[in-house]
């Protein structure tokens, strides 16, 4: 059995009265794929922006690789990356685009790209 690389311990948070958030509890092994799919507005990206670091969970806990995303953010922030899908350097681009092209810019070969991507 895979290493847990991601782990959501009933995670909630709110903004205001909104409950963007409530009592989620997942993990992810290591090497797997994982999709986080839902209709708009039922926070997918607050969790995600949760386990990145970026916002502190109002409960629970989260971890990856085994750090506490609240209290080692420092460790964590090196183990993982975060681009929103609406947010780019180029916004007429996507995500994989504004990726393809910042990796030709900096010379990666397109093999090395590809794999960078998955």
């Amino acid at each position: 059995m895979s290493e847990e690389l991601i782990a959501i311990d009933r995670v909630s948070m709110n903004f205001g009265a909104t409950e963007a958030v409530r009592d989620v509890t997942l993990s992810v092994a290591a090497g797997t794929i994982f999709g986080l799919v839902g209709s708009d507005g039922a926070g997918k990206s607050t969790l995600l922006r949760m386990a990145a670091t970026m916002i502190p969970p109002a409960s629970g806990r989260i971890t990856v690789g085994g750090l506490d995303v609240v209290r080692e953010r420092r460790r964590v922030k090196p183990l993982i990356g975060y681009m929103p899908q609406r947010f780019g350097l180029y916004p007429d681009l996507t995500v994989e685009e504004n990726l393809e092209f910042f990796m030709q810019i900096f010379g990666i070969p397109r093999r090395e790209r590809q794999a960078r991507k998955e």
